[in-house]
């Protein structure tokens, strides 16, 4: 485990070789890469990858248990098990609790934080839920169900589901400024905008040139948010506005977006094994700055925003077998013993 001291050295390090860098004219920083490889234990898939900030761990959705991963060694350090069909983790930190979204159940599950024991589980109205969100400012928990095109609300400190929105479309990623929810409609290609206090939709907004938009960022200093979608484009909006500011080229099939304070950088994660850089070029545009060679199936990601590090998750996959009327769109054979972590420096 890395001490606070410890990552705060580190970060003041970083800090002064950027502003070195950034002095002279001879000094560039390296490009982000891959810097390292953790082999996972078990089999079967993953879906959304959770970075718990304080208690330096990685929580990994996979299929049917959520894996605790120490990822400064890649080692397991604990399970979350009988979450069927889990998709994602939302941390609550300021109440010591967490909560997995259980796509097959259509539960939530609880559990204790330092412990990792589930203390309850909450039905849910809508089926298959999906992206599952946390929001302190009004200590509501959201789960995106992507069965029943609808958003399951529960009151994370009564643990009780509190409201059921109807959607017009299936939610995927969601990101919140406190004020306003934000979610993409993968099968409609919007962006919608709800109001946190009254649980309405107050804008949505038509995605120009997009399709199935997954994964989305927010840089809550401007406002600006940032879909991508399986065609491999990156629509940049200003939330206040709804006016799309940029459309950016990225690795096709992307599953999550990131946005970074420390370098600006905004990061989109492909299962066919990139990851792009995208950052402001000048005011309100945006432009790709380089695609970083990662792994197949490496489509989810989180950040760890005191050690400008990314993780994402990864797996070697048999060919796909041949489409049949029942299967036009196959999906390939995971290769067993193969899945491993992936660790991305962002900055020097």
């Amino acid at each position: 485990m890395t001490h606070a001291p410890y990552r705060s050295a580190i970060r003041l390090g970083m800090t002064a070789l950027l502003l070195i860098g950034t002095a002279s004219t001879s000094w560039a920083a390296p490009a982000p890469q891959v810097n390292e490889h953790y082999a996972l234990p078990g089999e079967g898939g993953w879906d959304f990858l959770t970075y718990d900030d304080q208690g330096l761990r990685l929580f990994i959705a996979r299929s049917d248990r959520v894996q605790v991963v120490n990822p400064a060694t890649g080692l397991l350090v604990g399970e979350i098990n009988n979450t069927a069909g889990v998709h994602g983790v939302a941390l609550a930190q300021d109440l010591g609790l967490g909560f997995t979204s259980n796509g097959r159940s259509n539960t939530v599950s609880v559990f204790n934080l330092k412990t990792l024991k589930v203390q309850t589980e909450i039905a849910i109205q809508g089926t298959h839920p999906d992206v599952i969100l946390y929001v302190p400012e009004v200590h509501r928990v959201y789960a995106f169900n992507g069965g029943s095109n609808d958003i399951s609300v529960i009151d994370a400190r009564s643990l009780k589901p509190v409201n059921l929105i109807p959607l017009k479309g299936r939610p995927e990623f969601a990101v919140s400024d406190g004020r306003n929810l934000y979610f993409n409609l993968e099968d409609t290609a919007q962006l919608v905008i709800m109001d946190l206090k009254t649980e309405r939709i107050t804008r949505t907004i038509n995605l120009a040139h997009c399709e199935e938009p997954t994964g989305l960022a927010l840089n809550p200093k401007l406002g600006h948010l940032f879909s991508v979608c399986s065609n491999g484009v990156m629509v940049v909006v200003e939330g206040r506005s709804g006016k799309i500011l940029s459309q950016v080229s990225v690795g096709k099939e992307p599953d999550a977006a990131i946005f970074e304070s420390f370098t600006g950088n905004i990061y989109s994660s492909s299962r066919l094994g990139t990851l792009s850089v995208v950052a402001q070029d000048k005011p309100n545009h945006y432009a790709l700055t380089t695609n970083i060679p990662t792994h197949t199936g490496a489509r989810t990601m989180a950040l760890d925003t005191t050690l400008h590090q990314l993780f994402l998750v990864a797996a070697d996959f048999e060919p796909a077998p041949a489409a049949t009327p029942e299967q036009p769109n196959p999906h390939p054979k995971q290769t067993p013993g193969t899945t491993q972590l992936l660790v991305v420096h962002t900055a020097p």
